[in-house]
């Protein structure tokens, strides 16, 4: 008796635990998994970073400067008298910091250098009547230290630093619309699976179809043997019956098959272990409820389109370039202030005491005669933004035709479905009235086999409108940029 419990027990643990394994998954969390596993999604995110490293990078054009220069010079200047120098040697060290600020053009530096001098000069001679006297006339070494502060400002081009992070801010448009066009790869990889999905939900739809035909055709089978026995029915009916069966057999391994391979393609890119039986998760007879109508869909289409986003980026880029070309167009005119202080002397120490204070303003002016490179710049922004709004407008259409062409396939198809469902409903009272004729021995199996693959091809073309319907309302939601979050808006930085 125990041994009979143990028994018992390991049986039922047995057949407990591959249904305790067993799980369904919708296809929202399908896709979920999918975006946070597949490397795709990385690869694009990457894509999108790399351009938002690239702007940062132009940043450093506001880091403050350390510069420095050290020279050494030797000269021997030709001889025009007495006083000139017979050689001249000079060493100099320059260490500089400077900064650019972008808010308003201008530029702030500050200057240290330092300069060691040496001149040989001949004694001059003076005929005395006591005979020549020689005065020195060599100059010696000499130290001179200098510090000063420069600030130059814009006062017509780039006054306001637009010049200054043109760069920077045209970068931003492409960082905002790397990120569109990453969604928008994103979105289409989601709805080439999510097809795929669909696909598996079908097949598990057809398999129970299947499954059920095969269920009652092996019961006609044990049906028939059994008044076979009895001679109420010929032997061709137990054949018929036998054919039946069989053929419902292949059906199920045919789609057995193909239910394996997407099974297993599904599980790789959404990287599921294969211990867990999955099941689509799929209510394939229900109708979308997010699906607006036509004029509705055309609306929100005009207004959220990530694509046509892209486009008014890509417009507003080169309204910057061109008000970028149109500021290289003006003349150039820098105020420039400069103060500090200078020391020198013959001894080092001496020279440090920096004590003559320097200033100086100026006014720069420059201005190139005929600006053909600017507008030139300008006359192709022109056309650029010409050419992107026509870019636009073309994409519009073909979105609308898209959009027109995907609400009236599911229009026809809603009408499909109903149809599918009389169709079924007369199938299954024809099979029921073949039935009723045949136990009364008025008709033969072969109507009632008949009748029951009809019924069976009405509800496996039910269940592949469905399916159909189902993926025309994921492309819908696509077209619609459903299946992702909003694209950006806003500021492009």
């Amino acid at each position: 008796m125990i041994m009979r419990s143990i028994l018992l027990i390991g049986l039922f643990l047995a057949a407990w635990g591959p249904a305790a394994s067993a799980q369904t998954i919708s296809m929202e969390s399908f896709l979920e998994r999918v975006r946070s596993t597949h490397p795709f999604f990385k690869k694009e995110t990457l894509a999108v970073d790399v351009e938002r490293k690239t702007q940062e990078s132009m940043q450093g054009d506001e880091d403050w400067v350390i510069s420095g220069s050290p020279s050494y010079v030797h000269m021997e200047p030709a001889r025009a008298g007495g006083f000139t120098p017979e050689s001249i040697d000079q060493m100099r060290v320059t260490v500089g910091l400077r900064r650019h600020y972008w808010s308003t053009g201008s530029t702030l530096s500050f200057d240290f250098g330092h300069t060691y001098s040496d001149q040989k000069t001949e004694n001059i001679e003076l005929p005395l009547p006591t005979g020549p006297l020689a005065l020195p006339n060599d100059a010696g070494p000499f130290h001179e230290n200098g510090l000063s502060v420069t600030y130059r400002h814009p006062l017509m081009q780039n006054r306001g630093g637009l010049l200054s992070r043109l760069a920077h801010d045209l970068q931003g448009f492409n960082v905002v619309a790397a990120r569109i066009v990453a969604m928008e790869n994103q979105e289409n990889f989601l709805l080439n699976i999510g097809g795929k999905f669909i696909d598996w939900a079908l097949l598990t739809e057809q398999r129970s179809i299947a499954s059920a035909r095969l269920e009652l055709a092996e019961n006609e089978a044990a049906r028939t043997q059994e008044k076979r026995k009895h001679n109420l029915v010929d032997e061709v009916d137990v054949i018929r019956a036998k054919d039946a069966v069989i053929t419902g057999r292949q059906n199920i391994r045919l789609i057995d098959s193909a239910m394996a391979g997407i099974e297993a393609e599904l599980r790789t890119i959404a990287s599921i272990e294969t211990g867990v039986k999955l099941t689509p998760e799929l209510d394939l007879y229900s109708l979308a409820g997010d699906i607006l109508p036509m004029a509705q869909s055309l609306e929100r289409l005009g207004e959220s389109s990530r694509l046509l986003s892209v486009f008014d980026i890509r417009l507003r880029q080169v309204d910057s370039q061109k008000m970028g070309a149109s500021e290289v167009d003006k003349p150039r005119l820098d105020a420039v202030f400069q103060g500090g202080v200078k020391g020198g002397a013959q001894e080092f120490g001496d020279a440090t005491q920096m004590d003559k204070p320097q200033a100086m303003a100026a006014l720069v002016f420059s201005y190139p005669l005929g600006a053909t490179s600017a507008r030139a710049d300008i006359a192709k922004s022109a056309l650029q933004r010409e050419r992107i709004a026509e870019e636009r407008n073309n994409t519009l259409f073909d979105l609308r035709g898209a959009l027109g062409n995907t609400l009236a396939r599911i229009s026809v198809l809603e009408q499909a479905l109903a149809l599918d469902r009389e169709r079924i409903k007369i199938a299954e009272e024809k099979t029921m009235a073949e039935l009723k004729r045949y136990n009364q021995g008025r008709s033969e199996l072969t109507f009632v086999i008949q009748s029951r693959d009809s019924e069976e091809a009405a509800r496996l073309v039910h269940a592949k409108d469905s399916a159909d319907y189902h993926r025309l309302a994921l492309v819908y939601r696509a077209l619609m940029d459903m299946l992702l979050p909003a694209s950006p808006k806003g500021d492009q930085r």
